[in-house]
């Protein structure tokens, strides 16, 4: 089983307050109020220390010290060492940075629980602020199905099959037919990292000449190569040495300096160095040594800069290819300034990227504030060599645009690359790709020119509570949304398309990443083409057009439609960094470059069609243009989106060479800004400003941080309807134009969703497992006959008791349950059995876990392509993964279910058939009925038939995505999900064990219910998720209407729960002793303000809830839960805005017993830049007893304004420790043992006096 650990493990910053840690403290702040009562909580760092060794980004903000104590803190910080991409180094990042107001910023950068102790033991007195980030993560180069990773050899005579792939969604078609490559075109690849030494990637690269600022804060003209080093990975500091009179260099007492972006130090391999075959003008070399991770190993050897031709100007890089201390000898590699970059020995096989380029700095080496540099130091003193260090990168960009054995979709495109994912530092490289740069003052700007047309991004955030908001509303979503909306980062900004992948956590509902869940981004699945797998395995066939299993679904927390399209990701050759050449890979990472491939090509045929004016096409248009003539492939919205890409129809379409409609809604752009204009307006006002700030040492402020018309009036393929509310209706708008010069004539057929009208049938299966085997197999053969001719969606499940996966609870997987599908085209020779050159892939699932499924689309109909004789062979095994023991008569279950397309009698539109003349449009009203519906989120299509005055036909399946909610009761229980309906497979009171224990955080299955708090009064509500088997755990989630965490706490805004590593969970459940009372329970806040923006209060709208599996028992295939929300009785803090001084009061009847209770006031990390100085106590503050359930407790809180009227905000935290009989402590399980993991639940409020915010200038 292929090992898919992640490079680094998403987590979010926890800060612990009293007793209960926050779930997503993206910062802490120690200045700029006063409390009597906040040493109670804001000196006390958490639950870092809970997350063990995940990597994270901090930077701590130390109030004036003198400099013998930041020398102190420094000298302590710099003890600690952890394991970085191999090498041994300080978690201090870097000097520290004196602040204009006489502070110090540090930058660390390690292991959580590190940091956690040695921040404990430097002293949070002296901090006066923390800021924590995420790190981006891309599945690995070697994902895959199959145990090995295969590598193909330079010479191998099947890689030109990968044409396949090109064939497939058209880019060979246009080339052939239109001459359209992507010539011209210049695609950015933010990853790894891109090896440029290889054969089909060294056309790929191109140069900037022109002035730029250098390190020395001079502008100098320079000749650059176009990539960024945006980590910092490798800036290789020189010495300098003159020769001795045979010719050597003597560097036996000096060690040697690389910023990667730490300070590592390098020892080299000789004491000598020859270089009497290097000339030199002033007879003084620089030499320095390297420290490169590459795909074949560490690469440390000598590197030497010389002035050949003027005194001083180092235009000569020579280095040691061969590691034999002498420099220009056969196997070295030496490049001019003038010359070409990229350092390859043919002799070595050996690629060492591209010398020079650009890097970014944080303000830790150069400067006191963070720029971009040029890579190649004419002094000499540095040389900064882009590499990439995985492969996944050079993949990427060998699909997009590889020119050679194996062709790229864009084959004659440019490709810029972008090191972002050694460190994380993807939004600079993302800045800079789409032209930003810093200026002098360390303010981001726009130079005037884009340096890439479209991006590529094949990496996601994974954990869900890495912000402050929901995945949509967060940080890096709302920047793709900013970068790809014309004129809001900067007026003459004309906006860029970013391809995103959607991630690899499927098939479970509700697993697409951020920033993939971004509106504005061209978010893409997977879907598959086995030909490879013919070809390298063998195989007697091939299908295409399925989705995998493992591509991620929508919906997202919005409910709009996610993703947009889909594209191969299962599987194809790409090159691969030398000396590997060539491999097979997969993955939405190879999807999101393809997708990038065919936009350029769509760029260069719109730049033919309309010339120079394509430049201010709005990237909105490339994405409308590619999901209106994609072909659906039979499956629902939230699979395929607008369905797999055909940029044979898109370039078609852009040159006038096809007739097609184009049918669009403004609703996704629209009514999602007017969902989240509020986290909008504060991620640019104070969020993104202070988080460039404090990681970056760069300032990015915009003219108007509103959400712009430029956003909200795009157009789009789909319809998007949120908060229908239930038992009522909710008109939209559609139109319908044909842009092209035919006669058009079109129907609506209506409205589809997909329904299980057949019993589904189950086999029950029983497995052996000796000792000395992995895999135990069992066959299902099914016939056409067994397959009813009106299957749109066949669905394979496999299910078995979880004590496979884990039969003792330590969370090692011991076995996992898997399932595949092939076509068993024939059984050639006669013995009854498939064997592999008589089957055809079709789709795989084969998550780490006790439940796996595959999906099919019109099976019939494939078995029917593959002659009279073929039959559905469905594969079940079980496999070993950690236990040794045997496995004996181990039951399993397989159930197959066959889904129709039926009419979504919740959505009505016109079913009208209509002439339309060319150039003209028509718009159309149709309406959602929420009648006896769940308060959940649906996917359902409209299929419009187009035919054209030439005979043309079109079929546009046009995804629609709406949301039901419910209102919150005054009192009383209200379930959200109280009717049992399995007929959807996107059930809302099912959920299915789609986790994958060797993936990431999202594998789950998701579940989103939306309820509108309509009271101003209501304060807190009880939020709870019940569930039927012991071994299952499931986790919540609940988002204001603002999208924000109702509350920054586990046990309020989310359900206590531990992400081990990976896709593993802690198994949790409150009030889950001996595994009884099976729920997870919160109490979301209404009132939430400590770790969140401001909002209106009354804070009323509609909040959403959400469900997701942590673990799943496997007794069944689909486990029955029950949503249910229970309004609090809290009078809560006075809801206007109070003057300067005063006396207010809190009351809450408990609904369960308690028996101790702190109360404390706090100042709000958020705004940012917000001035505030105020002075608030709160009585009483603790109290330790037996306090009976419904007991009524009333907290007095005095306050004083000392800036009023400006603005003061003064949030109330109250957290209250819950005993065993109140049924609300939450335990965890392990090796058999139920233990007590929290009992601690946290309600909050907040009271405002003033108005105006006293910003910082």
């Amino acid at each position: 089983m292929v090992n898919r650990n992640i490079l680094f493990k998403l987590i979010s910053i926890i800060l612990i307050v009293i007793m209960s840690a926050p779930i997503n403290a993206f910062a802490y702040n120690n200045t700029g109020t006063t409390g009597s009562n906040l040493s109670g909580i804001s000196k006390e760092l958490g639950s870092l220390s809970q997350l063990g060794n995940s990597t994270v980004m901090v930077s701590l903000y130390l109030s004036p010290q003198s400099s013998q104590q930041i020398s102190k803190i420094v000298s302590e910080l710099n003890r600690y060492t952890f394991s970085f991409h191999g090498s041994q180094v300080p978690i201090i990042l870097g000097n520290p940075v004196k602040n204009k107001d006489g502070g110090y910023t540090i930058r660390l950068y390690g292991p959580a629980k590190l940091l956690y102790n040695q921040i404990q033991a430097v002293g949070l007195t002296y901090i006066t602020n923390i800021y924590a980030s995420a790190v981006p993560t891309f599945e690995p180069s070697t994902f895959s199905p199959f145990d090995n990773y295969t590598q193909i050899g330079v010479n191998n005579s099947i890689q030109p099959e990968t044409n396949d792939v090109r064939n497939l969604i058209g880019a060979s078609f246009v080339e052939n037919s239109y001459g359209i490559t992507g010539s011209g075109v210049k695609i950015a690849i933010v990853d790894t990292g891109v090896d440029y030494a290889h054969p089909d990637l060294q056309s790929k690269l191109i140069y900037y000449v022109g002035s730029y600022r250098t390190v020395y804060g001079t502008t100098s003209n320079i000749r650059e190569p176009m990539v960024l080093d945006a980590d910092e990975s490798q800036v290789i500091l020189t010495q300098s040495f003159e020769a001795n009179s045979t010719g050597y260099i003597n560097v036996s007492s000096a060690s040697f300096t690389v910023l990667d972006p730490f300070k590592e130090t390098v020892t080299p391999s000789y004491p000598y160095y020859y270089v009497g075959n290097i000339s030199s003008s002033n007879g003084v070399y620089k030499f320095g040594m390297t420290l490169e991770y590459t795909v074949a190993g560490l690469v440390s050897v000598g590197v030497l800069m010389s002035d050949p031709d003027t005194p001083g100007n180092y235009t000569l890089l020579v280095i040691d290819a061969n590691n034999d201390g002498v420099f220009g000898d056969n196997g070295d590699i030496v490049v001019t300034y003038d010359g070409n970059r990229i350092l390859y020995s043919p002799e070595e096989d050996l690629s060492l990227g591209v010398a020079g380029g650009f890097f970014y700095d944080v303000g830790l080496w150069f400067n006191s504030y963070g720029a971009y540099y040029p890579g190649w130091d004419l002094n000499g003193n540095y040389i900064s060599l882009f590499y990439d260090f995985e492969g996944h990168g050079t993949s990427c960009a060998s699909a997009a645009a590889g020119n050679g054995i194996v062709n790229g979709i864009a084959k004659d495109a440019n490709v810029i690359g972008v090191k972002a994912l050694w460190y994380g530092d993807v939004e600079m490289g993302l800045l800079w790709a789409s032209g930003f740069d810093v200026n002098n003052n360390g303010t981001i700007y726009y130079t005037g020119e884009k340096r890439a047309d479209v991006i590529s991004d094949s990496w996601g955030i994974s954990n869900f509570i890495y912000d402050i908001s929901g995945f949509g509303y967060d940080f890096e979503s709302m920047l793709i949304n900013a970068l790809t909306t014309p004129g809001f980062l900067d007026p003459s900004f004309p906006g860029i398309l970013v391809v995103q992948a959607a991630g690899n956590g499927g098939p479970g509902f509700g697993t697409v990443t951020s920033p993939g869940a971004a509106v504005g981004a061209l978010t893409v699945s997977a879907s598959t083409l086995w030909k490879v797998y013919q070809v390298v395995y063998g195989y007697g066939g091939y299908t295409q057009d399925n989705i995998i299993m493992w591509s991620a679904r929508g919906p997202v927390p919005m409910g709009y439609l996610k993703p947009d399209i889909v594209d191969v990701g299962a599987w194809g050759i790409t090159a691969a960094p030398i000396p590997i050449y060539y491999n097979i890979f997969g993955g939405t990472s190879y999807a999101t470059p393809l997708t990038a491939g065919a936009v350029a090509l769509l760029i260069q045929a719109l730049e033919e069609k309309v010339g120079s004016s394509a430049n201010s096409v709005p990237p909105s248009m490339l994405k409308e243009i590619l999901m209106n003539t994609a072909d659906s492939l039979g499956y629902m919205p939230y699979d395929q989106g607008a369905g797999r890409i055909n940029i044979t129809r898109a370039v078609q379409y852009v040159l006038g060479k096809s007739d097609e409609l184009l049918i669009s809604s403004q609703s996704e752009y629209s009514l999602s800004a007017s969902k989240m204009s509020s986290m909008w307006y504060w991620t640019f006002q104070d969020y993104m400003p202070g988080s460039f700030l404090g990681f970056y040492g760069a300032y990015l402020q915009v003219q108007n941080p509103n959400i712009p018309s430029a956003f909200s009036s795009q157009n789009y393929y789909g319809i998007y309807v949120p908060d229908v509310p239930l038992n009522g209706m909710k008109s939209f708008t559609f139109t319908i134009q044909n842009p092209s010069t035919s006669f058009a004539t079109f129907s609506i057929d209506g409205v589809y969703t997909m329904k299980r009208i057949l019993a589904p049938v189950t086999y029950q299966l029983l497995f052996n497992v000796s000792r000395s085997t992995t895999i135990s197999n069992q066959w299902i053969i099914l016939s056409p006959n067994n397959i009813s001719s009106g299957t749109s969606i066949l669905l394979a499940e496999v299910n078995a008791p979880f004590r496979l996966l884990d039969n003792n609870d330590d969370y090692n997987p011991d076995f996992d349950i898997d399932v595949y599908a092939y076509v068993w085209i024939n059984d050639t020779n006669g013995n009854g059995v498939p064997d592999r050159n008589e089957l055809a892939f079709i789709n795989v699932g084969y998550a780490t876990s006790n439940y796996n499924s595959i999906e099919i689309s019109n099976p019939r109909q494939l078995l029917q392509e593959f002659g009279p004789n073929a039959k559905l062979a469905i594969r079940v095994f079980i496999h070993r993964d950690y236990s040794s023991a045997p496995l004996v008569n181990f039951p399993a279950t397989l159930t197959i279910s066959q889904f129709m397309l039926v009419k979504d009698p919740a959505v009505y539109v016109p079913s009208i058939s209509m002439n339309l003349l060319p150039g003209k449009s028509v718009t159309l009203q149709g309406t959602v009925f929420a009648y006896s519906l769940a308060p959940t989120a649906y996917e359902s299509f409209m299929r419009v038939r187009a035919t054209f005055s030439d005979g043309s036909y079109r079929v546009y399946d046009v995804p629609i995505s709406y949301t039901v909610y419910t209102n919150m009761p005054m009192s009383g229980t209200l379930y959200l999900n109280p009717m049992t309906d399995t007929s959807l497979m996107l059930s809302p009171s099912n959920i299915r064990g789609d986790n994958d224990w060797d993936w990431r955080y999202e594998a789950g299955d998701w579940r989103y219910f939306y309820v509108n708090v309509q009271s101003p009064s209501l304060s807190a509500f009880e939020f709870k998720a019940t569930w039927t088997y012991s071994n299952t755990s499931l986790i919540t989630y609940a988002l204001g209407p603002d999208g924000q965490f109702a509350g920054g706490f586990f046990g309020e805004s989310v359900s206590y729960h531990e992400n081990l590593w990976a896709g593993t969970f802690l198994w949790t459940a409150t009030g889950g002793i001996d595994g009884k009372n099976l729920s997870a329970i919160t109490f979301p806040s209404t009132r939430y303000r400590y770790f969140e923006y401001p909002t209106q209060k009354s804070n009323t709208g509609i909040y959403t809830l959400i469900v997701r599996t942590a673990l799943f028992d496997g007794s069944t295939n689909a486990e029955r839960f029950l949503v249910s929300v229970t309004p609090l009785q809290i009078s809560g803090l006075p809801i206007s805005k109070l003057g300067p001084q005063g006396t207010v009061t809190y009351t809450i009847k408990l609904p369960y017993a308690a028996t101790q209770y702190y109360a404390v006031v706090a100042p709000s990390i958020y705004p940012l830049f917000a001035y505030s100085s105020w002075n608030a106590n709160v009585t009483p503050g603790s109290y330790s007893g037996l306090i009976p359930a419904g007991s009524t407790v009333t907290f007095t809180v005095k306050f004083n304004n000392y800036i009023y009227p400006y603005r003061a905000d003064i949030p109330l935290i109250i957290q209250f420790n819950m005993p065993t009989s109140s049924g609300l402590p939450v335990y965890y399980k392990y090796m058999g043992q139920y233990k007590l993991y929290a009992s601690t639940y946290t309600f909050e409020d907040w009271i405002t006096s003033g108005s105006q915010w006293l910003f910082y200038s």
